[in-house]
């Protein structure tokens, strides 16, 4: 499971990072008050590049709203400890950086509905109301830094930004907060959940509440390398009359085990020493049952010994926690739904062809985002479009890929089934021509041609001589 981890902890954090990014990635424009803005921007900076119900963002605005986005990922990866430059560099990069500029102009737009959606049900905030927010909120910021006003004051000074910038923002950032904290309790309005409806989330949710895990015992026989002898093994130990601990002693290649008859005495998951997936097995089969499990080149014979069932914390001990949750989720629920339903009723409109492609792409409109990208390159000369479109190209590979492989999974298929499943492979090949077409053309138009790049084509070209080559050139250098 560590190893998973390890593996996937790139993919897991920007999951993760999605999930509260986005609520604080807005709060800087509110009222039209730009964090760290001096002046009307000019020339290209003031130029539109989205409108959203009605209101129009420049350039600059997009672009503060993007950095600030980056300062929030850049802080939660020096937490952890890595370097999140890393996941900007490189081709890789080029297409998370355009994915984040959209995801900030999804935070330009929230703040537009939660504004306009306020004026509209006359929901406000008065200015001693705010006055004291703010200045509560800057006084827990000065604490939580350890400084006194003069040294921060000194820090913003070299960082060539005032006090009064500084507090004008955090005053922005506060005032929507707390609009958005009224207008939330509006929409959502109050929740009572009855008796029954917490019984059947304690139900629903018993796992939340577990005191003591599932747990087993179990003894094996390790065979290594030899699937007729485990085959043999398995037979004799599932006999009525079969001694196991015995089998352990004549058969088991692990010489640890032999000493206590293959006994691993009672775990939980991911307790013992076993391999993930025979340590699985082990939970799913009967106590007294026995099965072979392949892990690699080695075979374990499993029995299990005894089985302990989970404990759980009575309902009346954990009710007063757990209505608390239960209101949070259905509050989070209605306010979600709410949000969903005015994204899509808002007027939109983005200017600039490659954001409005990667907001599409947000969305789920892959084939939207696709068009976009191609009109664009009519007109732009960005040679990063050959990638973004070669991406696109192979993710609709990769979803057409999937189809493919369900329906490639029933052994018996309709006549229209086998028409479609010829048309999706048609489709697919298609996907794949194009990708590797775009991305190769990147490449040798000046784009960033690089390690991630080149196995990207040969994973979907493995003989492709272009790719092949160049990537053995990277790694003579």
């Amino acid at each position: 499971m560590n190893d998973f981890f390890r593996r996937h902890r790139v993919a897991i954090l920007w999951a993760v990072l999605g999930s509260f990014v986005f609520g604080s990635i807005i709060l800087f424009a509110f009222n039209r008050i730009f964090y760290y803005r001096r002046g009307r921007p000019q020339g290209p900076e003031a130029e539109t590049v989205l409108v959203a119900g009605g209101e129009e963002f420049d350039r600059a605005t997009l672009d503060q709203a993007y950095r600030n986005l980056l300062d929030t990922y850049e802080r939660f990866y020096r937490s952890l400890g890595l370097d999140f430059d890393e996941q900007l560099a490189g081709s890789e990069g080029l297409f998370r950086r355009e994915t984040l500029r959209a995801q900030a102009a999804e935070g330009l737009i929230y703040q537009v509905i939660v504004a306009q959606e306020a004026r509209k049900l006359g929901i406000s905030v008065s200015k001693s109301e705010l006055s004291r927010a703010a200045e509560e909120r800057y006084q827990e910021y000065l604490k939580s830094l350890g400084v006194t006003e003069e040294r921060f004051e000194e820090y913003l000074r070299l960082r060539g930004q005032t006090l009064a910038q500084f507090k004008a923002a955090l005053r922005n950032q506060v005032q929507f907060q707390l609009l958005e904290k009224k207008l939330k309790a509006y929409i959502v309005g109050p929740i009572e959940p009855t008796e029954e409806e917490l019984r059947a989330y304690y139900e629903e949710h018993k796992d939340r509440y577990r005191k003591e895990p599932e747990k087993v015992k179990v003894a094996y026989i390790l065979i290594k390398e030899d699937e007729e002898l485990a085959n043999q093994v398995l037979e004799k130990a599932k006999a009525p009359d079969a001694d196991f601990a015995e089998l352990v002693k004549e058969y088991s290649q692990d010489e640890k085990a032999k000493e206590n008859g293959g006994i691993i005495d009672w775990f939980a998951r991911g307790e013992s020493d076993l391999p993930w997936d025979v340590e699985g097995k082990a939970f799913e089969l009967d106590e007294g049952e026995v099965a072979l499990v392949e892990y690699g080149d080695d075979f374990y014979i499993l029995k299990v010994l005894g089985r302990k069932p989970p404990e759980y914390k009575p309902f009346e001990e954990v009710k007063e926690d757990l209505k608390k949750t239960y209101i949070q989720e259905k509050e989070r629920e209605k306010w979600d739904a709410w949000r969903k339903e005015k994204r899509e009723q808002i007027q939109l409109e983005a200017k600039d062809p490659v954001l409005a492609a990667f907001i599409a792409y947000g969305e789920g409109d892959k084939n939207g985002a696709l068009d976009r990208l191609l009109a664009a390159k009519q007109t732009m000369l960005d040679p990063n479009l050959d990638y973004y479109i070669g991406r696109i190209y192979e993710d609709l590979y990769l979803d057409v890929g999937k189809e493919v492989a369900e329906l490639e999974k029933k052994q018996e298929r309709t006549e229209e089934e086998e028409e479609k499943l010829n048309e999706l492979k048609e489709k697919q090949e298609q996907y794949k021509k194009k990708a590797v077409e775009y991305y190769t053309a990147f490449a040798e138009e000046g784009g960033e041609g690089d390690e991630a790049l080149y196995k990207r084509i040969i994973a979907l070209d493995p003989r492709n001589a272009y790719a092949l080559t160049r990537l053995g050139d990277l790694y003579l250098e």
